[in-house]
């Protein structure tokens, strides 16, 4: 599928200041559990929405069939507006796909694999507003983005290849969450990929704080439960 045009969505962007990413910088990053939702049409994205309607954040996983192998989320969004959500995205082009974004979209995630000048990303998404994380495959050493961390808010350590829910945990993506947590004691630092209650305890010892979960979470009989489970685990 081709995708052409320039997501244009609604124009109006509101401050949440009840949003966990408004807290004082400085302060020891409380732990968070964000599910992660794939959808390819307005309909799928409502119906997982309603599911997790419990979690004050959700991640949106934009997948543009380039930079990963799957399609998701490529349409003009249409969000709850009692939640908060962070657009991972996994495309190349990462500006493309944030003009005119629903205003509960807070953060922005974004691959250094896929930009030629993240400082410019970055920039420009915090320009437009939003919470800036720089997110790294599990292949990319940290000393590739060790210089960057200072004009970001966040960094997304991937602990599967990205492209879909189920791949397998890659423990080894963790030594990247230790370093950058030694440099920087109050960043976020989020993981996504593989993450239930015991592979969110590793990587909350490695310190983490933020935790993104698809299949355990979404494709769970009891999503609430297995939500509260996860976040049990890494309190």
């Amino acid at each position: 599928m081709n995708v052409t045009f320039y997501c244009p969505w609604d124009k109006d962007r509101r401050v949440n200041y009840n949003s966990p990413y408004s807290e004082a910088k400085g302060m020891e990053p409380k732990p968070r559990v964000l599910p992660a939702i794939i959808a390819n049409t307005q309909e799928r994205l409502n119906q997982l929405l309603d599911k997790v309607s419990f979690a004050p954040e959700v991640m949106l996983d934009l997948m543009d069939g380039r930079f990963v192998p799957s399609q998701s989320l490529l349409f003009p969004m249409r969000l709850r507006d009692d939640q908060s959500y962070q657009l991972h995205i996994m495309a190349e082009d990462p500006l493309r796909w944030v003009q005119g974004l629903p205003g509960e979209v807070e953060s922005v995630a974004f691959h250094l694999e896929a930009v030629g000048d993240p400082e410019l990303v970055s920039r420009e998404l915090e320009r437009l507003g939003f919470q800036v994380f720089l997110a790294l495959n599990p292949a990319t050493p940290f000393e590739e983005a060790k210089g960057l961390l200072e004009g970001v808010d966040g960094l997304l350590v991937m602990t599967v290849e990205p492209g879909g829910y189920g791949a397998p945990f890659t423990p080894d993506a963790l030594g990247k969450v230790s370093e950058a947590r030694r440099l920087h004691p109050s960043m976020d630092l989020e993981v996504d990929g593989g993450m239930k209650p015991e592979t969110a305890r590793m990587a909350r010892k490695a310190g983490a704080n933020v935790f993104a979960s698809g299949s355990y979470i979404v494709k769970s009989r009891d999503p609430l439960e297995a939500y509260r489970r996860l976040l049990k685990a890494v309190e």
